[in-house]
């Protein structure tokens, strides 16, 4: 997570200008449920073509997409993925 153009983001966890006219209207909360939501998704698309994902690097680049300060938590992932892949 190096890259000083996406990780700007202010203390108070607004997204940076470069983002998205929606992701500006959503609060950090929304952003980090879309974030999981998001990397949840790309665990199941993996599982089922048999890829190996790297789950550091996704939550890295997807919670910099989403303009977050912080990545969301692994118990906080687990719990978005549907019972039927747990």
């Amino acid at each position: 997570c190096s890259n000083p153009q996406l990780s700007i983001v202010s203390r108070d966890g607004d997204a940076p200008s470069s983002l998205t006219p929606g992701a500006l209207s959503m609060s950090a909360r929304e952003r980090m449920a879309l974030t999981v939501n998001e990397i949840v998704a790309s665990l199941i698309a993996a599982h089922e073509s048999g890829k190996d994902v790297n789950l550091n690097r996704l939550k890295c680049d997807i919670s910099q997409k989403h303009g977050l300060s912080s990545q969301p938590k692994l118990v906080d992932i687990i719990a978005g993925v549907p019972a039927q892949y747990k």
